[in-house]
């Protein structure tokens, strides 16, 4: 939902963003960018398989909770460096998640970031809605609101799908539905919406519309995303397409989807 570049200059991720807490040490900041150094190029190594991606990625943020938790960071700490962080809205969010909310048409946000520091964000530009549900990683919290620990299951980037929601109260809202958008912007994110979509082995009875926003080395990925995704928008700090698709679908009803659809979407 933020822009990945605004003026010519990158704009912070949710990892980016909680690493500008003051209380989270230099010590801690070294260690997570050694973990990043040496994960990452594992996590978009193209001769991997996933499978043999995913040990790799869970010792990467098991490593990186435990450095977290060890700083002993605290919850306000946390809610006033993300309210004051320098992330920018793509043009057209906001139309795209009140229209979303209007129709009462469910949205889940994948991230294998931190959920605590998008829901920070969702709140504090007043689009945290009952209709949406954040499916990411969250920090535990004791009663003095100093971090004890992260919740489970760990979310990374070969994790996160509607099907990981299965058997909670909010995959009932969006579990078996016949109609998905998916907007991603990454190989691995295309598999968000399985398990989102009503038991069709044949592929005629549910639609799901892969959205890929392809941000950087576009020559180097820009086959690969033409083969996974059904659209794909180069260098598109803007939701202008998904906000069409959605306005058109809502004209050719006429009348409120009424939960038809489900909106799958990554911070």
């Amino acid at each position: 939902m933020s822009k990945y570049r605004h003026n010519g200059i990158l704009t912070p991720t949710c990892h980016g963003i909680f690493e500008m807490d003051p209380e989270l040490t230099e010590s801690a900041k070294s260690k997570l960018k050694l973990l990043r150094d040496k994960y990452y190029p594992i996590e978009i190594d193209p001769l991997l398989s996933d499978s043999d991606k995913v040990p790799h990625m869970l010792e990467w943020w098991n490593v990186s909770h435990e450095t977290i938790v060890g700083c002993g960071l605290h919850r306000d700490a946390l809610v006033k460096t993300v309210r004051e962080s320098c992330v920018v809205l793509r043009n057209g969010v906001r139309e795209f998640m009140e229209l979303l909310w209007k129709q009462g048409i469910p949205v889940l946000i994948f991230s294998a970031g931190l959920g605590d520091v998008i829901e920070i964000l969702l709140k504090n530009f007043n689009m945290y809605r009952e209709n949406i549900r954040v499916v990411s990683n969250f920090m535990k919290f004791n009663e003095e609101g100093i971090i004890t620990g992260f919740k489970d299951p760990v979310i990374h980037s070969f994790n996160k799908t509607a099907a990981s929601i299965a058997g909670s109260n909010f995959s009932e809202m969006t579990s078996m539905r016949s109609s998905v958008i998916l907007l991603g912007d990454s190989t691995a994110d295309v598999h968000m919406a399985d398990g989102a979509t009503i038991d069709d082995p044949q592929g005629i009875l549910s639609t799901v519309l892969r959205v890929g926003f392809l941000n950087e080395s576009v020559e180097t990925h820009l086959d690969k995303y033409k083969d996974i995704y059904d659209i794909v928008l180069v260098n598109d700090d803007s939701f202008t397409v998904p906000l069409a698709i959605v306005q058109s679908i809502l004209s050719y009803n006429q009348t409120p989807i009424e939960n038809i659809h489900n909106s799958a979407q990554r911070q």
